[in-house]
C-alpha cells in the first residue's frame, strides 16, 4: 500500500498533521513548505515562487523532489524555477475532465498535489488542509467550481484508491470520502484500526 499526504496551509493542517503519525509519502504546494518538509514539492504560480523558491531549494538540500509545470524558459526563469527536478506538461484544461492518463491544468495549486500522487501511485491518499474557502470570501467560488468537481472526478477516476479528507471542506464532498472532521477522530480511528 502506497499511502500520500497531500498538504496544503490552512488554520487546521497543524493539528492533523501531528495526528498522522504512520508513514507516508508527503505532497505539498506554496505554503505548505512552512508546515512539512515533504518528499515532494511542487511549486509553479508567478505569486508564489518568489515567495517559496528559496524554501523549496532549501528543501531538496533535505531530500525534497520538486516539481513545476513546465513553460517556455523564460517564463521558468522568472519564477526562478529553471533548476527544479521535474517538469510537468499540461494536456487538458479545466473544461476538461481528469483523466488517469494525462495531466490537467486545475487553476489551484493544491489538486496538483492531489494529481501527482494518484499519477504516482498511491493506494490510500490522505487530503490536510485542502477545505477550500468558506463561503463569503472572494475566492469561495473558487471552491465550488474547481475543487469540489475536480476531487470528485479523482475520487470516480481511481476507484482503487482509498480517499481520507481531514478537516471541514467547504464544499461537498463525494460520497467515497472518509471524512475525519477533527484530528481527534482521526487519533481514534488508528487506535481502533490497531487493536
Amino acid at each position: 500500500m502506497t499511502t500520500w499526504l497531500a498538504v496544503a496551509d490552512s488554520p487546521y493542517a497543524a493539528g492533523f498533521l501531528e495526528a498522522i503519525q504512520e508513514p507516508v509519502r508527503s505532497i505539498t504546494c506554496n505554503a505548505g513548505i512552512r508546515l512539512l518538509r515533504p518528499d515532494v514539492y511542487v511549486l509553479f504560480d508567478a505569486a508564489a515562487c518568489p515567495v517559496y523558491r528559496d524554501e523549496a531549494y532549501a528543501a531538496r538540500v533535505e531530500g525534497a523532489w520538486l516539481v513545476t509545470l513546465l513553460r517556455l524558459g523564460q517564463a521558468l526563469a522568472d519564477r526562478g524555477v529553471l533548476d527544479f527536478d521535474e517538469f510537468i506538461a499540461i494536456e487538458g484544461y479545466t473544461s476538461g475532465r481528469l483523466d488517469r492518463s494525462h495531466w490537467y491544468n486545475l487553476v489551484l495549486s493544491r489538486p496538483y498535489t492531489w494529481q501527482y500522487a494518484l499519477h504516482r501511485g498511491a493506494t490510500r491518499l490522505i487530503l490536510v488542509g485542502n477545505e477550500g474557502y468558506p463561503p463569503g470570501h472572494p475566492c469561495h467560488r473558487f471552491s465550488e467550481k474547481f475543487l469540489q468537481p475536480m476531487l470528485a472526478q479523482a475520487v470516480e477516476l481511481w476507484p482503487e484508491t482509498e480517499f481520507e479528507f481531514c478537516g471541514v471542506a467547504n464544499f461537498e464532498l463525494p460520497a467515497r470520502m472518509t471524512q475525519f472532521r477533527t484530528p481527534l477522530e482521526y487519533v481514534e480511528r488508528e487506535l481502533c484500526a490497531s487493536n
